[in-house]
C-alpha cells in the first residue's frame, strides 16, 4: 500500500507537531508499505514568516491534493488537523487538541471560525481519527460527539537522553520553560508569580523561556515589553536543538502552566533528563507526566507558588531515576498497526465489494451457498434466510426463490441443509480430530462464572458446527471494561493447566467499551459477526450486535433485540493497571507476531484482543470473488440460446 503523509507544516523550526511528524514518518517506515512524503521538495515545506505562511496555506488548499494524486497514492496521513481539499481518498487525521473550541478567548475570530470551518469539513470524509493523549480523546467524544472506540491513540515519543544528572552546583540556578509564547501557554501567570515567589523566599533562581513568539498580539506584546530585561527571566526565543539540549541539561527543573495541552513535548523531553516537572492540573501535561510532576491549578497564584516550593525541593534531592518512560518508538509502532489496518482495508475495496450486489432473491441464495461453499458446507433451511446476502426477503419468498432453484437444479438438499451444484474448489476442509470436549467444557463453565466476563460465544467453525463437530473450539468473549487482558491470561491459564492450549481458542476478546468493530466492515467480519451464537449473556451479546448494525448491509435478513445494558461498576477500573502489566507481558510474548504482522490478524491493546496468527480474511473473500466469476461464467457459455437481455445481466454479474 502507498501511503501519503502530509509534511507540509514541517519546517526548519521544530515545534511539538514538527517532532510528532518527524516520530510518525519515522515509526511508518518500519511497516511494509511505501512511504510517499507529500511536499517532496524541501522548498515546499513550512517556513515561519507572514508570506510563506500565506504560501503554505495556498499549496494547502489548491495544489497539495495534485501532488498526492501525481504520487498515486492509495491513502493518507494528515498529521495537522485537515484534509487537503480535493483529496478524496481513505485518510487519517490527527487532532492534536481542540484548543480553538474550548478556549477561544486565546485565538483570533478568523482563526476560531476557520478552524471550525475546515474541521467540519474533514470530519465529513469520515476519516480515521487519532489523537495523542487520552485528554484530547475524551475532548473529541465531548465535543465532536465522535465514539471514543472509533479514536485511535498514536502518541508520538522522544529521542532526547541524558545519561547523568548534573551536580548542582553550577555557576546558575534556573527553572525551564519550553514552548511557544502565546496566551494559551499563561506565561504572564508563570511570571508574575515565578517573580513573586522568588523575592518572597529569597532565591537567586531564573526562569529561562525557550520559545518562540507565536501569536502576536496585545498580550504577548505586553509580556515582551514588561520583561524583556528583567535580570531573573531570560527570554531565549526559538533555540537550536543543540542549544535546546544543553538548556534541559543545565536546568535544575521544569515548569510548564500552560491552561491547555494536547500531548506536550517539552514536558516529557524534560521527563528524559530527569527534570522535577511542574505543570497544570486537567492538561495531557499532566497525564503523560504523572505520578512524578507536581501539579497546580494554572488559575491559582498560591497554588502555583506552594508547587514551586515543592519542586525547589525535588530539585535539591534529585537523583538517577530509573523510571521508565512508556512513550516509545515501540509503542507508537504499536498504536499504528489497527490505523494501517483500518486505512488499508478502506483503500483496498476489492475486499469490501464484490463483483457484484445481488438484486434478486436468486442470486442473493446463490452468493450465499457459493460463500458456504467455500467451508465445504450448505446451509440449513432456517438458517439461510439469515445468511442471505444483500437482498431483503420474507420467509415466503425464499421458499419460493428455493423451489425454483431446485426444479433448475442449481441447488439440491442433503438432510436439512441446502448445498449449490457447483464445481468450485472447497476452500476451507480441516481433518477431524479427537477434542478434549469434556475439559474445554469444564473451562468454559469456570469461564461463566467468571465476574470479569460479560458475554461468551462459539465463534467460526465452533459456531456453525457445534462443539462436538469441529476440530477446536472457537469464543467470543465480551469482558468488564479494562479486564480483556486479564480475562486473556486466566484462559491460557486454564488451557494450559488442561492441556487444551491448541484446542480451545480465545482469539477475540473485546471489552465493553470495545464493542463496535472497526477493523474491516467486510462480508468476512459481518459473516464471522452474524454467526456468533451465545454462551453466556444473550443480552450482551445482543447489544454487541446493536453496535455493530453495519452488518446489515451485507446480511439484510439479520434480526436481533434491541437492548441497552446497565454500565459495569467503577471497582473495574481499579484493574486497568494490572490489565497493562500483563498486556506488556504479552506483548513481549508475542513480540515477533506483532512485528512480524502487516494486518489486522493481531492486535493488542486495553481493549481489544485478536489473535488470528492464521487469519483467512483475505484468502477467503478473493476465492469467494473468483467462485462468483467462475459460476456467472459459466452461466455466460450456457447462455447462447438465451436473449440479449439475459446475456447482459449475466455480463453486467461477470464484471
Amino acid at each position: 500500500m502507498k501511503i501519503g503523509v502530509d509534511i507540509s507544516c514541517v519546517n526548519n523550526k521544530i515545534t511539538g507537531t514538527g517532532r510528532y511528524i518527524n516520530c510518525l514518518v519515522s515509526q511508518l517506515n518500519n511497516f511494509e508499505h511505501e512511504i510517499k512524503l507529500i511536499p517532496n521538495n524541501k522548498d515546499a515545506e513550512g517556513k515561519n514568516n507572514f508570506i510563506e505562511k500565506l504560501e503554505r496555506l495556498h499549496y494547502r488548499h489548491y495544489k497539495q491534493s495534485r501532488d498526492f494524486t501525481n504520487a498515486n497514492t492509495d491513502c493518507a496521513i494528515f498529521p495537522n488537523y485537515f484534509i487537503t481539499p480535493g483529496y478524496n481518498k481513505p485518510a487519517a487525521v490527527v487532532i492534536h487538541d481542540l484548543s480553538f473550541l474550548t478556549h477561544k478567548q486565546f485565538y483570533s475570530y478568523g482563526f476560531v471560525k476557520y478552524y471550525n470551518y475546515r474541521l467540519k469539513e474533514t470530519l465529513k470524509q469520515n476519516p480515521v481519527l487519532l489523537t495523542v493523549s487520552n485528554h484530547t480523546k475524551k475532548e473529541i467524544e465531548k465535543h465532536l460527539g465522535v465514539k471514543r472506540g472509533n479514536i485511535f491513540l498514536v502518541q508520538g515519543y522522544s529521542n532526547f537522553t541524558s545519561t547523568s544528572i548534573h551536580s548542582e552546583n553550577r555557576d546558575e540556578k534556573y527553572f525551564l520553560y519550553v514552548g511557544h509564547i502565546e496566551p494559551r501557554k499563561n506565561l504572564t501567570f508563570l511570571i508574575e508569580n515565578f517573580l513573586l515567589w522568588n523575592e518572597f523566599r529569597r532565591k537567586k533562581i531564573k526562569l529561562k523561556i525557550a520559545g518562540e513568539l507565536w501569536i502576536k498580539n496585545k498580550k504577548t506584546k505586553e509580556l515582551l515589553e514588561k520583561y524583556g530585561s528583567n535580570k531573573k527571566i531570560e527570554l531565549l526565543g526559538y533555540v537550536s536543538e543543540e542549544q535546546l539540549k544543553d538548556l534541559y541539561k543545565g536546568a535544575s527543573a521544569f515548569v510548564h502552566t500552560s491552561f491547555v495541552e494536547g500531548f506536550g513535548f517539552p514536558v516529557l523531553e524534560a521527563m528524559h533528563y530527569n527534570l522535577p516537572v511542574l505543570c497544570s492540573k486537567g492538561t495531557a501535561a499532566e497525564e503523560i507526566s504523572q505520578p512524578d510532576s507536581i501539579c497546580i491549578n494554572p488559575n491559582d497564584p498560591v497554588d502555583l507558588i506552594l508547587g514551586l516550593d515543592k519542586l525547589l525541593i525535588k530539585a535539591k534531592h534529585r537523583k538517577n531515576s530509573n523510571r521508565e518512560i512508556p512513550f516509545s518508538p515501540k509503542l507508537m509502532n504499536e498504536q499504528l498497526f489497527p490505523v494501517l489496518d483500518l486505512l488499508e482495508s478502506k483503500a483496498q475495496k476489492k475486499f469490501y465489494t464484490q463483483p457484484f450486489k445481488a438484486k434478486s432473491g436468486e442470486d442473493a441464495v446463490i452468493k450465499t451457498l457459493l460463500y458456504a461453499n467455500l467451508f465445504n458446507a450448505g446451509i440449513k433451511k432456517e438458517e439461510l434466510l439469515k445468511n442471505a446476502i444483500d437482498v431483503k426477503l420474507s420467509n415466503r419468498e425464499l421458499n419460493n426463490v428455493l423451489t425454483n432453484l431446485f426444479n433448475k437444479n442449481e441447488i439440491y438438499l442433503s438432510g436439512d441443509s441446502v448445498f449449490i451444484n457447483s464445481g468450485s474448489h472447497n476452500f476451507y476442509i480441516k481433518e477431524k480430530k479427537n477434542l478434549s470436549v469434556k475439559k474445554i467444557k469444564t473451562i468454559l463453565n469456570i469461564l461463566n462464572r467468571l465476574p470479569f466476563i460479560s458475554a461468551i460465544a462459539f465463534s467460526g467453525g465452533t459456531a456453525n458446527y457445534g462443539i462436538d463437530n469441529h476440530n477446536d473450539v472457537d469464543v467470543f468473549i465480551i469482558t468488564k471494561p479494562g479486564t480483556v487482558l486479564i480475562v486473556y491470561l486466566l484462559i491460557h491459564l486454564f488451557s494450559l493447566l488442561f492441556r487444551v492450549r491448541n484446542e480451545l481458542c480465545a482469539n477475540y476478546l473485546v471489552d465493553e467499551n470495545n464493542m463496535e468493530i472497526n477493523n474491516y466492515r467486510d462480508l468476512y467480519t459481518a459473516h464471522q459477526i452474524i454467526s456468533l451464537k451465545t454462551f453466556k449473556n444473550d443480552r450482551y451479546l445482543n447489544h454487541f450486535f446493536s453496535q455493530n448494525k453495519w452488518v446489515k448491509t451485507f446480511f439484510p435478513n439479520f434480526e436481533f433485540d434491541e437492548v441497552g445494558i446497565m454500565p459495569s461498576p467503577k471497582i473495574y477500573k481499579s484493574l486497568n493497571h494490572a490489565n497493562k502489566i500483563i498486556k506488556f507481558f504479552y506483548r513481549t510474548f508475542y513480540k515477533k507476531k506483532l512485528t512480524n504482522s502487516g494486518s489486522s490478524s493481531i492486535i493488542l491493546s486495553d481493549g481489544i484482543i485478536k489473535l488470528h496468527t492464521n487469519d483467512h480474511r483475505i484468502k477467503v473473500l478473493k476465492n469467494y470473488e473468483e467462485a462468483l466469476t467462475n459460476y456467472y461464467s459459466k452461466k455466460l457459455i450456457e447462455s447462447k440460446n438465451h436473449s440479449v437481455e439475459y446475456i447482459e445481466e449475466i455480463l453486467s454479474k461477470v464484471g
